[in-house]
C-alpha cells in the first residue's frame, strides 16, 4: 500500500510510463508507507 503510480511503473517495468511520470514532475524522492 501507498505505492505511487511512479513506483508501480517501476515494478513493472512500465519504462515509457516512468519516462513520462518523470518529465511531467513526479517527486523522485516520494518514499511509500
Amino acid at each position: 500500500a501507498g505505492d505511487t503510480p511512479l513506483h508501480l511503473a517501476c515494478q513493472n517495468n512500465q519504462a515509457d510510463t516512468v519516462e513520462i511520470l518523470i518529465k511531467r514532475g513526479a517527486d523522485l524522492n516520494c518514499l511509500n508507507s
